[in-house]
């Protein structure tokens, strides 16, 4: 197995994400006008973690956000975001992973001595393959204290490979993204709070 440990910050993946993130099924988005993406407000970055909030009412309208390339380049390994929804005081994960994986074998996150079940892909986008935790309050948890987590993937020719994400600073962010997802919830942008005629 190879393990993949470079960290940066990759913004325009992020923002591509970003807008991912919030547009329309792709149906809608074919019927209406071509929206402008929404850019996102950083609040704090901590370790290789932004935590950032959008312009939008959303049940969880922050994010903390991580990207790591594969060594010596550019391309994207894995992202990993993580939004927490103060409603239901519960978290949410989403993967992004590169093209080529074995769509059957899904992928699983393991840190310490958690491993998620199996995560299945839901998508793939321009920037690549989705597996997403609806319910991450287990795998949010089990973050919390540890160096990395393994995002552990199997290549479409057989080949696995686990693809470390740095935890440095997680618990921080974590603690960010509560305390500014709670504050945008109580108090939502005034200019997305009534939708244009």
């Amino acid at each position: 197995m190879v393990e993949i440990v470079v960290m940066m910050q990759l913004h325009r993946v992020g923002l591509s994400l970003a807008a991912l993130a919030l547009t329309a099924s792709g149906a809608l988005a074919q019927q209406e006008a071509p929206r402008k993406p929404v850019t996102p407000t950083t609040i704090k970055t901590v370790g290789g973690w932004d935590v950032r909030c959008y312009p939008v009412q959303s049940l969880a309208p922050c994010e903390m956000w991580e990207a790591v390339a594969f060594k010596g380049t550019t391309q994207l390994a894995a992202s990993l975001s993580i939004v927490y929804i103060p409603a239901r005081d519960s978290y949410a994960v989403q993967i992004v992973l590169p093209f080529g994986m074995d769509f059957s074998k899904g992928a699983r996150l393991a840190a310490g001595d958690y491993t998620s079940e199996v995560l299945h892909f839901e998508r793939c986008e321009r920037i690549g393959c989705l597996v997403a935790m609806r319910d991450g309050n287990g795998a949010a948890d089990a973050l919390r204290g540890q160096a990395a987590v393994k995002v552990k993937v199997t290549w479409f020719h057989g080949k696995s490979m686990d693809i470390t994400v740095p935890l440095k600073g997680y618990d921080e962010a974590r603690s960010a993204l509560v305390e500014a997802a709670k504050q945008k919830a109580a108090k939502p942008d005034a200019s997305a709070a009534a939708p244009s005629p």
